[in-house]
């Protein structure tokens, strides 16, 4: 009965031993690893379907008990014969350390070689070497990738590296060698911070903490190349633990992008500037505005903005801005100086060496100039008219933005300058009107002047005429009446009544000479008596009665009785009136008779 137990217990044990053994084959036999056991004699113990795929053996038998060093890996990569003693895989078996390689060659059924990764591993048995366990990758495929990665690194334009965690470069691509001016191999004998350019390790140790929390780290940061000289770089790594803690790191040149940006902000900010600029100093005037604007915007010494006189080869300075001082303006001669070289140009730079291309310009010797730049300034017609000049003691460090301020800045500058000469234009032109109208003021004052006299003169002819006429016409008037008295004969008397009246009209009229030289002088005065205007009527009848006479008109009177016979007034000149107006009558009636009619109008309390 015992006997029975124990051999039930051994085939129980012998099925679990089976079912054990075919869980371990079903296991070996699925993995895409290839593994085979070696005996202590290096031969081959077992075998996966992996190992004989990669290997170019379609059955195991063909490897079991055979010496898996001089089938698979009997030479070296450099193709010399890997003598047994020699194989790292036999130290494993006499030292029972594991150990694992990447370099090394394996050979297939066929004696063609492939490259592998392996790993071997002891087998222990209560603590006794048994033989060993290797386990290994075709690296075939990868090694193709590989190099086509490679390839695709070397050509690519952007910078690459590979560095350890001590940070020591293993690898470099030919466009980080170009970006940074080292050869390959001075850059493998380097390490990252001999090109890092961040400030302090303060800076730094953000971007290193995501790396190794996230693996990957994107940021932008300034590297130093060979000749001292930085560049801003946008920086992509990778932290790889599995491949030895390496890193991989791309690296972009933005320098460039960085500089566009920094013009992009420039010009916003000097539009802007020429947006308030002539508003945001009263004390100065535009164009001083703008030489101290450039001058501390692009770092340069001395500005200095013209507008051209005569045939272009002379200039008169607008505005001179030289070592953070304005200085009195000139007129200087542009022959032998580079602002010569600039008018009829858009822009004309040279980044250095300027005093040396111009020995006779005495302030690019005198102030040690190094750089120049400058521009014309162009006139609505298309001609130019000044130019903006800026100099440097030191090599233009930016010339693409220097040139993009100035043909920004030309514009409203020549548009100024433009304005100026409009105003001076103006300025002139009105001095040269008011001159005119000044001089036409006082010929017109002049002529106003003998005018005045030559009506005082007239009026002065007038009054002695006058006053020369009336005493023999006095005596005409008076003689008449003297005759008409003394006459009996009727056509006698009618004749004396004709010249007294006769005599009384041209009396009249020379009264009103007077009266009209009285006017002008302003010393007509009126007088104001009583007087009868009936009998007024009958003297202005009787002056010109035979006037009517010899047209054969008659002349009808009608005074209303409501009329009074006494008026106070100036009969003198009312008079004067009636008769104009019995004148003028007769003058322009050729036939029928004039009526002559007065009535009350108006009654005051008087």
């Amino acid at each position: 009965a015992a006997h029975a137990g124990l051999e039930s217990k051994v085939a129980e044990r012998t099925r679990e031993l089976a079912a054990s053994e075919q869980k371990l084959r079903l296991l070996l036999d699925s993995t895409v690893e290839a593994i085979f056991g070696i005996g202590l004699d290096g031969r081959c113990t077992f075998c996966n379907p992996a190992a004989l795929r990669m290997l170019g053996w379609n059955d195991e038998r063909e490897l079991l008990g055979h010496n898996l060093h001089s089938l698979t890996h009997y030479l070296k990569p450099d193709g010399s014969p890997y003598l047994p003693d020699e194989c790292p895989i036999d130290r494993v078996l006499h030292t029972g350390v594991a150990m694992s390689a990447d370099d090394e060659l394996f050979f297939r059924a066929d004696r063609t070689s492939f490259p592998v990764r392996y790993s071997a591993h002891p087998i222990l048995h209560d603590g006794t070497i048994t033989g060993a366990v290797l386990t290994f990758f075709d690296l075939s495929a990868s090694r193709r990738t590989e190099g086509e990665l490679r390839t695709l690194i070397q050509s690519s334009i952007d910078g690459f590296w590979i560095s350890d965690f001590s940070g020591a470069f293993l690898d470099a691509n030919s466009a980080l060698c170009g970006m940074l001016g080292y050869t390959r191999d001075e850059l493998l004998g380097m390490r990252v911070a001999d090109i890092e350019a961040m400030a302090t390790p303060s800076d730094k140790a953000p971007h290193i903490l995501e790396l190794f929390l996230r693996g990957s780290s994107h940021f932008q940061t300034r590297h130093r190349r060979k000749d001292g000289s930085l560049i801003d770089v946008e920086i992509n790594s990778r932290h790889v633990p599995a491949l030895g803690q390496r890193f991989f790191v791309f690296v972009r040149d933005i320098s460039e992008h960085k500089l566009a940006e920094q013009q992009l902000r420039q010009i916003q900010d000097t539009q802007l500037f020429l947006a308030r600029c002539g508003y945001l100093n009263a004390d100065e005037n535009f164009f001083a505005q703008l030489a101290r604007y450039l001058a501390q915007t692009l770092n340069m010494d001395y500005v200095c903005i013209d507008s051209l006189e005569g045939d272009d080869l002379r200039a008169r300075t607008e505005a001179i801005y030289f070592d953070g001082a304005f200085e009195d303006n000139v007129s200087y001669e542009l022959r032998d100086t580079p602002c010569g070289d600039v008018v009829g140009q858009q822009i004309c730079c040279f980044e250095k060496d300027v005093r040396h291309l111009f020995p006779r310009d005495e302030v690019l010797q005198q102030m040690l100039a190094e750089s120049y730049v400058g521009c014309s300034l162009w006139g609505f017609d298309g001609t130019p008219i000044g130019l903006i000049a800026i100099i440097g003691r030191r090599p233009l460090s930016n010339p693409q933005l220097a040139e993009s301020l100035l043909k920004l800045v030309a514009v409203r500058a020549a548009g100024e300058l433009e304005r100026q000469r409009s105003d001076q234009q103006l300025r002139s032109q009105q001095a040269q009107l008011e001159n005119l109208v000044q001089q036409r003021t006082a010929e017109l004052s002049a002529a106003l002047d003998a005018a005045r006299f030559a009506d005082r003169a007239k009026d002065q002819f007038l009054a002695n005429v006058s006053h020369e006429l009336r005493t023999p016409l006095n005596a005409v008037i008076g003689l008449s009446e003297l005759a008409r008295r003394l006459s009996t004969d009727p056509l006698q008397q009618d004749y004396l009544d004709k010249v007294g009246n006769a005599g009384k009209s041209l009396a009249h009229l020379i009264n009103d000479l007077l009266d009209l030289t009285k006017i002008v002088a302003g010393r007509l005065a009126f007088e104001n008596i009583t007087f009868s205007l009936r009998d007024m009527l009958a003297r202005c009848r009787a002056v010109i009665t035979y006037q009517a006479i010899d047209k054969g008109l008659a002349i009808v009177e009608r005074i209303d009785d409501a009329v009074p016979d006494v008026l106070i007034g100036d009969p003198l000149r009312i008079g004067q009136i009636l008769l104009n107006l019995l004148s003028n009558a007769i003058k322009f009636t050729s036939t029928g008779g004039i009526e002559v009619r007065i009535g009350v109008a108006a009654r005051d309390a008087t």
